[in-house]
């Protein structure tokens, strides 16, 4: 194949997910529906039976003088601490 014949890497990902998505409808397979909530005052709780959570919006908040970036990472330890690794910088 000639060099000038070739297709970007970005090229294909762009006209692939376009096709897949004219396919689909814009829904990509395998990917779960996803619903908005109303708005209440109660508490939202996710999951079933004895896997249920409560969803806290504002947690965790990192130190003011830094702003989320991309998340690469998230662990729990033994201990329940949370470590999150992410490509931050000061703000």
């Amino acid at each position: 194949m000639s060099r000038s014949s070739q297709v970007s890497r970005r090229q294909f990902v762009k006209s692939t997910l376009a096709s897949t998505a004219a396919v689909t409808g814009g829904v990509l397979l395998g990917a779960p529906a996803v619903h908005a909530a109303p708005k209440t005052d109660q508490p939202l709780i996710v999951g079933e039976g004895a896997y249920q959570y409560e969803v806290q919006h504002n947690f965790p908040q990192l130190p003011s003088e830094y702003s989320w970036q991309i998340t690469h990472n998230v662990a729990v330890d033994s201990a329940v601490l949370l470590y999150v690794i992410h490509a931050g910088r000061e703000d």
